[in-house]
């Protein structure tokens, strides 16, 4: 099957929003409380996405890439251009459904994300928070040459601390660059 990598459409948000939970929801398991992840995480990014993507929502800050594989939307890309720019450019959400996973489908996205965004972004670090005990993303971004600039924790309501990594890459050209030399192994 064929699968398409697209920049999203207004139209695509109840499909990201159910890829964003149940991806989330599968991964977090054991991580975060089952409470946030079956309650209050769904309805955080049910608001989240209906934000983004409203009709006449400011969309220049962002670059948000889906892909589609002809009947659901099977993966998607997310990257702030505005938010902590301080570590440079924001790589939000790369979640991939479950199926989908370790076929090379996370390399596709970076590499036609990071082509889409802006020219000026091209040459600026790009950056992003993982939870430190989800060992599956860890192990991509190590092996895309990610190097962690930073860990913190992140207090929950209902349960201990969770573990953050900031990972980084001295360019977004660097970044793809790794994920295409990965994608050809």
């Amino acid at each position: 099957m064929t699968i398409l990598i697209r920049p999203a459409q207004a139209s695509d948000r109840a499909e990201i929003t159910k890829l964003h939970i149940e991806v989330g929801a599968s991964t977090y398991r054991g991580i975060m409380s089952d409470h946030y992840l079956d309650v209050v995480r769904p309805k955080e990014k049910a608001q989240l996405w209906i934000n983004r993507l409203a009709e006449g929502a400011q969309t220049s800050n962002f670059t948000l890439l889906v892909a589609d594989n002809g009947d659901e939307l099977v993966g998607f890309i997310f990257f702030e251009l505005e938010l902590e720019q301080d570590h440079g450019t924001y790589l939000h959400h790369l979640y991939i459904a479950p199926s989908y996973q370790g076929r090379g489908l996370g390399l596709s996205l970076l590499i036609d994300g990071i082509a889409a965004l802006p020219l000026d972004r091209q040459a600026v670090p790009i950056h992003l928070v993982a939870l430190a005990a989800n060992t599956r993303a860890i192990a991509f971004y190590e092996k895309l040459q990610g190097k962690i600039i930073e860990k913190t924790a992140r207090p929950q309501d209902d349960g201990p601390d969770v573990a953050l990594a900031r990972y980084q890459w001295k360019s977004a050209a660097a970044l793809a660059q790794a994920a295409l030399a990965r994608s050809k192994i």
